[in-house]
């Protein structure tokens, strides 16, 4: 067992979150890594409720969380209605602006973990009330950005 803040935080064995992937991660593989002592993240991205409850259904009793798509909530906010029905240990939010789920989320128990692109975006992290807050770079699997890990990080 490695003792770090981020273990402590959500009751983990090891400091190993699965990243919550859009059609990589699963229900069950989400309760897989929670199970074996990670945070569990299913990766719900753009799908809609229906499947967000199937894939929480998959994990049986096994406590996990769930990424989300910011912009995805907002086309459509039934995705947050059926994540929390779920009873997420987490939401990993990404993609746009958490502030406008935070209330919901922070009423629901839910911890809040923000992914970040630059410091605007980690502002909003915490305005939102953010536990955790994720630099993603520009060398992060060719995603979009101004910066790369190297240099986000210590400007957030």
């Amino acid at each position: 067992m490695i003792d770090t803040p981020f273990t402590r935080s959500f009751g983990l064995k090891h400091a190993i979150a699965l990243a919550p992937e859009p059609g990589l991660a699963a229900g069950g593989l989400a309760a897989a890594v929670a199970d074996a002592g990670g945070l569990g993240l299913i990766g719900c991205g753009s799908e809609d409720a229906e499947w967000i409850a199937a894939e929480f259904a998959k994990t049986g009793e096994t406590a996990v969380g769930c990424g989300l798509s910011c912009s995805a909530l907002e086309e459509d906010p039934a995705r947050l209605e059926a994540a929390i029905e779920g009873r997420p240990r987490a939401a990993y939010m990404y993609d746009g602006d958490p502030r406008s789920h935070a209330k919901t989320l922070h009423s629901a128990r839910v911890r809040i973990i923000c992914e970040v692109r630059d410091l605007d975006d980690a502002k909003r992290a915490a305005e939102a009330g953010a536990h955790v807050i994720v630099a993603r770079g520009t060398d992060a699997a060719g995603q979009p950005g101004p910066h790369t890990l190297f240099s986000l990080v210590p400007e957030l």
